[in-house]
């Protein structure tokens, strides 16, 4: 049987992150099952057929495959081209308004999200008499043009987006504790306070 499996998470489009992930992290399931799910997800060949190959040929694809436990990706990109698009990444998260930090927020609940996050901040551009030219997408749109892309792409930035929102929201924490004690210190010391 003929097996073709990608050789690195370049070719492998985001959409297939999470259930490689579940894979990888699962406790309950031994190494070598792993592996055969890794490569039936990779090559869309059943489980049970990849279970059957001979172990001198699952020898060899698991070793093709052992990129995916590693988890090695490249640093992130300040743009990237993809589907006839250059997109511009924007890394100011003073940037960012309120609606995409709530949003970002909610997107990074799950892994299953990775598109989402990246599509608050990425700006499709294209190329306009030797210039780019920022190209107006609804966002829905952008989620499904980025839902293939490369993992190797995608999830460095979902992870840099994750730490400087983790960043900001423990930030943004603190000053409204701080903000909360001062109004009680100013209610507490104001005239106007009813007292029981």
């Amino acid at each position: 049987m003929r097996v073709t499996l990608p050789k690195s998470w370049g070719e492998i489009p985001i959409s297939s992150f999470p259930a490689l992930n579940d894979i990888v992290i699962d406790e309950d399931v031994d190494s070598l099952e792993k592996c055969c799910m890794v490569i039936s997800t990779l090559s869309g060949i059943n489980f049970t057929d990849v279970q059957r190959l001979p172990f001198a040929e699952l020898n060899k694809l698991i070793e093709q495959t052992a990129f995916v436990f590693k988890y090695a990706f490249p640093e992130k990109v300040e743009q990237f081209n993809y589907k006839g698009y250059t997109w511009k990444m924007n890394f100011d998260h003073s940037r960012i308004t309120a609606a995409d930090f709530i949003s970002f927020s909610k997107y990074s609940e799950s892994i299953n999200n990775i598109t989402e996050m990246v599509a608050l901040f990425a700006t499709p551009y294209k190329k306009k008499w030797f210039k780019l030219s920022k190209v107006d997408i609804e966002f829905k749109e952008k989620v499904l043009l980025l839902s293939e892309a490369p993992c190797s792409i995608m999830y460095p930035l979902s992870v840099f987006f994750c730490k400087v929102i983790k960043s900001s929201s423990e930030n943004i924490q603190t000053y409204l504790e701080r903000k909360a004690v001062r109004t009680m210190w100013k209610m507490l010391r104001s005239p106007n306070t009813i007292s029981t």
